[in-house]
């Protein structure tokens, strides 16, 4: 487990990320979360709520995803007390000195969602933002407009990737690139910052799935289980009568 965790850490890591969103510092965040690591680790689990089998291509391009290095390359760590497995896969390719690491559950547990939510709401309200995702999302709920919205399967999003990855270079510098695309979206926040580091990459996942698809999840109404190293507010399981 790690040590020291501590609110106070949670919102160092936050604060790191948040301000330079903020101040309009570029950066790639590249929350790898246990089906991703499912997918660094083998090739054929289907992860991302069944919506995607991990090909041998997509195996190879997330281990490429965690093996890449750069300025303001971001990883959102798994947590090792909840998922030690993969949270063991990952730091054998991302050593601990590695200065961009945050909790993957930074924006959600912690009761940080309706903060995050807030902060990122203001932010895009001033900044151009390029939304990656399925057909299913009512972007029309969102508080801020989407100038450029590329569609990808909700199922095997992985099968578009050789289609959507030229597009980055049609975006205009000091975006802010939302992807909300399972697996796809982590080898795009990889590879789109390989390409243009004038751009933000933001692996939102489901962080907006209330707003834009009425889809909760417990993080989200801070009923998640506690965890001693990613949720300090969660949750705790009451103990039986003895």
């Amino acid at each position: 487990m790690d040590d020291d965790n501590t609110i106070e850490k949670f919102q160092e890591q936050y604060d790191d990320v948040m301000d330079k969103l903020k101040s309009g510092e570029n950066f790639s965040f590249n929350r790898i979360n246990d089906g991703e690591m499912r997918g660094v680790r083998s090739v054929g689990p289907v992860v991302a709520r069944g919506h995607q089998e991990i090909s041998e291509s997509l195996h190879q391009k997330l281990i490429e995803a965690v093996q890449f290095r750069k300025h303001n390359y971001y990883f959102g760590r798994v947590c090792s007390t909840c998922r030690r497995k993969n949270r063991a896969a990952f730091d054998r390719y991302v050593p601990d000195d590695y200065p961009h690491i945050v909790s993957s559950t930074l924006f959600c547990h912690n009761n940080m969602w309706e903060k995050f939510i807030d902060d990122f709401n203001k932010v895009a309200q001033n900044r151009e933002i390029v939304w990656v995702s399925g057909p299913d999302q009512k972007l029309d709920k969102l508080e801020f407009e989407i100038s450029n919205f590329i569609e990808v399967p909700c199922c095997d999003a992985w099968s578009k990737f050789e289609e959507v990855l030229p597009m980055v270079e049609s975006f205009n510098p000091g975006c802010i690139v939302s992807l909300s695309c399972g697996p796809l979206a982590r080898v795009l926040a990889y590879e789109w910052f390989k390409k243009r580091q004038d751009c933000t990459f933001f692996v939102m996942g489901s962080w907006y799935d209330p707003i834009t698809r009425g889809v909760w999840s417990r993080a989200q109404y801070n009923a998640a289980p506690y965890c001693p190293e990613c949720n300090l507010t969660g949750v705790k399981k009451e103990k039986a009568d003895e």
